[in-house]
């Protein structure tokens, strides 16, 4: 009895040092929620400016057609960006970050991640290698 667990502490032991090496095994779940999250509440408000424009709803009435046709513009692009990024990681051949997608859910702050994923896979490709790229070196 006492050999099965050390042998139940030895395997459990080697199970949590593969975990700590697969890339997002502790924060994928919850990153894939928070993504899912974001871009739920971007639909959402999407959903509203558009049905504002097609009269659904008078609350935002007090804005131009214009402001609300820009704001809807924003917000597919914004809904856009991390699903282009998203598909890319799926094809990428190595084990890229999925915090990239994360990144670019965040409002604004999303053209300028997806510059600099784009940029880390030019150069992965630049470089033929797969490993990430260390600029601080």
């Amino acid at each position: 009895m006492a050999g099965d667990d050390g042998d139940r502490a030895a395997a459990t032991a080697d199970a949590d040092d593969q975990d700590e090496d697969a890339p997002d095994a502790h924060h994928g779940p919850f990153l894939a929620l928070l993504v899912l999250m974001e871009v739920a509440f971007l639909g959402w408000v999407l959903s509203v400016v558009v049905r504002s424009l097609l009269g659904g709803t008078a609350a935002l009435d007090a804005y131009s057609v214009g402001h609300r046709v820009t704001a809807a513009a924003f917000l597919a692009v914004e809904m856009l960006i991390p699903l282009v990024v998203y598909v890319d990681l799926l094809r990428r051949p190595d084990d890229p970050d999925l915090e990239w997608v994360h990144a670019t859910v965040m409002p604004v702050v999303n053209v300028l991640c997806a510059v600099a994923y784009f940029e880390e896979r030019r150069r992965k490709l630049a470089d033929g290698s797969d490993e990430p790229v260390d600029e601080s070196a």
